[in-house]
């Protein structure tokens, strides 16, 4: 992959049926991949573990907010795309799903299987699945009934996929007036999610905010960039590695403190900016393996962990086997990146074009 920073130079282009992302940020993606990685850890009990090991000491982190970023990169690096153009809506509706769905569908499958065919608890495993929940999932509408799918972290894929879809119907409608209120605009959608991260830290919800947020916020914080002369000083690795560990200090300070959730999404704003003309840690290879399956991984770590659970007959509690879980999930997700989600891509890019 190809590095590059901010073409602060680009000007509004055409509407066009342009959205090719042939760049991208390595050291973002390897972030990326470091965050999936935070709520795999999450979901397999590593709060409880880091408690135990510390005899209460490090009471563990607020994972949940990483999804928080996923959002907020998401944006950023969509907007970034379409500095060409404005895409079809068609076209990129067709791409936006062979990116998403294969996985997602794979992701409910599995849990559907193993929630028919279970017999005892299990993690995330549902005893009662009934033709509404099926159906739901199918239709991708289970996140705004304000309920998980079957899968669970593939809550976020819901708005991953519609909201920017809307975004870029709407796009002759908004651009403008978004790239004139930008600054305001950011300010105030990282307030709003600054509420929103709070929430998450007290075990709330707020699903469709946000990521409404999170991905306009990433509009905004792209197209402010046009216009922002970063100084040189602060794209260098070692702002970006101190921005990383604030957030991580953040998450584990929101696990005693809730409200210092509220300061997550302004360090992750700036994280973005700084992330975009590093090349450091986080572009070597072992980051950047799991900012390439970090989708994959996302989406087949809670199946894996259910199964071995179900399927297997052990402890529960067991570092060793949620250890086991963990490999298990990253070569499945290594295989899945390769054999799935890269030729569904390919294919979206085949089928848009045509």
């Amino acid at each position: 992959m190809q590095q590059s920073s901010i073409d602060t130079s680009a000007t509004a282009a055409p509407f066009t049926a342009g959205f090719e992302h042939k760049r991208h940020f390595t050291d973002l993606d390897g972030l990326r991949g470091l965050l999936a990685l935070s709520v795999v850890f999450l979901h397999y009990g590593g709060n409880l573990l880091m408690l135990r090991a510390t005899r209460g000491v490090v009471p563990g982190f607020e994972f949940q907010l990483s999804v928080d970023f996923f959002f907020l990169l998401s944006g950023f690096v969509l907007t970034h795309a379409m500095r060409g153009g404005v895409p079809d809506a068609t076209g990129f509706a067709i791409k936006r799903a062979f990116r998403l769905l294969p996985l997602y569908y794979l992701g409910f499958a599995a849990m559907l299987v193993l929630s028919l065919i279970a017999t005892r608890p299990a993690p995330f495993i549902h005893f009662h699945v009934t033709p509404r929940m099926i159906l739901s999932d199918i239709a991708l509408i289970t996140p705004a009934l304000r309920h998980d799918p079957l899968d669970a972290p593939a809550w976020s894929v819901t708005w991953e996929l519609f909201l920017p879809i809307l975004a870029v119907i709407l796009a002759n409608r908004v651009r403008l007036p978004v790239r004139r209120f930008a600054p305001a605009l950011l300010v105030l959608l990282l307030v709003c999610m600054s509420y929103t991260s709070w929430i998450v830290a007290i075990d709330g919800w707020a699903y469709a905010a946000r990521a409404f947020l999170g991905l306009a916020a990433g509009m905004c914080l792209r197209h402010c960039a046009d216009h922002w002369r970063v100084p040189p000083a602060l794209r260098r690795p070692a702002v970006f590695h101190v921005l990383i560990a604030l957030l991580l200090a953040i998450m584990m300070a929101a696990r005693i403190v809730p409200i210092a959730a509220a300061l997550f999404p302004w360090f992750a704003a700036a994280a973005i900016v700084a992330g975009t003309g590093t090349r450091g840690l986080l572009s070597r290879r072992p980051f950047a393996w799991l900012g390439a399956i970090s989708y994959s991984l996302y989406l087949v770590h809670v199946p894996v962990l259910a199964a071995i659970f179900m399927l297997g007959g052990v402890d529960r509690g067991s570092p060793l086997v949620k250890l086991g879980a963990l490999v298990a999930a990253l070569a499945l997700a290594t295989l899945l990146t390769v054999l799935v989600e890269r030729p569904a891509m390919r294919a979206g890019r085949r089928l848009r074009a045509r």
